[in-house]
């Protein structure tokens, strides 16, 4: 009689590991994009956003904000507080300098932007040792037309500012 016992606790003990083997492979310890769990980059003094692109890559986002001018005509203002970890923030004014200034400011390496697009008048820098803030003051009409948001009820997202001003980049884990 014991032994009937012993084997029906032992088939228990069997089917509860085939239970936690079936919840591993059907999901559990993925996150919400359906990735498997992994460490996520980190950086010490980065406050911008980290985004999970794909099984092994993250793009570390760098912060800007755009500001309307209070009256047309006027120019406008892009405050950047955040690039990616490893972007030098005076290696990126020299970029935008060349490729988004005035038509005179020209270097032979770098693509400069159609006239259409050459948005910036002047920059303001006021980075800390340890944190980045600088504002562009730009032509809002050249800026629209260089992020691709022309219709002017449309506000310029932080996703299209990311894109003109390159002030992310992509790791790899």
């Amino acid at each position: 009689g014991e032994t009937a016992g012993e084997e029906k606790e032992e088939d228990e003990e069997e089917d509860e590991e085939d239970v936690g083997a079936e919840a591993w492979t059907k999901g559990a310890g993925k996150d919400a994009d359906g990735f498997i769990d992994g460490l996520i980059p980190w950086y010490d003094g980065f406050h911008g956003e980290t985004v999970r692109k794909g099984p092994h890559s993250y793009k570390m986002r760098g912060m800007a904000e755009y500001f309307e001018p209070e009256k047309k005509g006027q120019n406008a203002v892009i405050a950047i507080t955040e690039v990616g970890p490893t972007v030098r923030s005076d290696a990126l004014r020299e970029v935008w300098k060349e490729r988004w200034g005035p038509a005179e400011v020209k270097d032979a390496k770098r693509k400069k932007a159609q006239e259409l697009h050459q948005f910036l008048k002047d920059e303001q820098v006021y980075n800390s040792g340890v944190k980045v803030h600088i504002e562009l003051t730009v032509d809002p009409l050249k800026l629209r037309a260089a992020c691709g948001v022309t219709n002017p009820k449309k506000p310029v997202t932080l996703d299209k500012l990311e894109r003109a001003l390159g002030i992310s980049e992509t790791v790899s884990t």
